[in-house]
């Protein structure tokens, strides 16, 4: 089933890619910043980090302009710079959520829309507190609807097509690697294992009339009792 899901799940999610982009101070200048979120609060440790999102609309593109900081003493001090392509018709709409129970608040928001709109793309930064900075997780806007699954302390994802799959997810340096899926599809439940390499191994196979449920656990098999 794996090779007939890939197709839609493209279409439904989008094909662009996070696009790093170089805007100098000069395009900056003549860009319109259309959406400015900062804060100070809710990232990291409060008062100590603050995070600045600007939606930039220029002639030929549009960008999310990110600038990380740590405050040392009375100035805020420049950790990171990130910028992307940023769809022509999203909204950034930042959260702040914790996704790996350390109990420091992350960061996402919305790069593109969706062909589905029940699939919401988000880019994820992960908040190393050790380091000081936050890590991006390159991979993110590949997994619709994600939310740190307290059952198997993980993050998990939900993408919805023509039936629907639970994606189980691991924080791997920069990246998010599968380890787990199950697919609702043409009738079937399919629950997969998935190695370090990518290598599958379907677990169970069995008739399921729903198409879109979201499960929490895949072995033993657990539903969202409030999805």
């Amino acid at each position: 089933m794996k090779n007939l899901l890939i197709i839609p799940l493209l279409l439904l999610i989008g094909c662009k890619k996070d696009v790093p982009v170089k805007p100098t101070e000069t395009q900056v200048a003549a860009d319109s910043i259309t959406q400015v979120f900062i804060d100070s609060t809710l990232i990291g440790v409060k008062g100590k980090y603050k995070l600045e999102l600007k939606r930039i609309a220029g002639k030929d593109s549009v960008y999310a302009d990110i600038y990380f900081f740590e405050k040392k003493g009375n100035k805020w001090i420049e950790k990171q710079h990130f910028a992307f392509e940023q769809d022509d018709v999203a909204g950034c709409d930042p959260e702040y959520r914790d996704f790996n129970n350390d109990g420091f608040n992350d960061f996402t928001y919305v790069p593109i829309l969706a062909a589905r709109g029940a699939n919401e793309v988000r880019s994820l930064f992960i908040f190393d507190p050790e380091l000081s900075i936050l890590r991006y997780m390159k991979n993110s806007r590949n997994y619709p609807n994600l939310e740190y699954n307290k059952e198997l302390d993980c993050i998990d994802a939900f993408a919805v097509y023509g039936g629907s799959s639970s994606e189980f997810l691991k924080i791997e340096t920069d990246s998010l690697r599968q380890f787990a899926r199950i697919d609702l599809f043409d009738g079937y439940r399919e629950v997969y294992k998935i190695d370090k390499t990518g290598k599958e191994t379907m677990i169970k196979r069995d008739p399921y009339e729903s198409s879109q449920i979201r499960f929490k656990n895949f072995d033993p098999i657990e539903e969202y009792g409030d999805f």
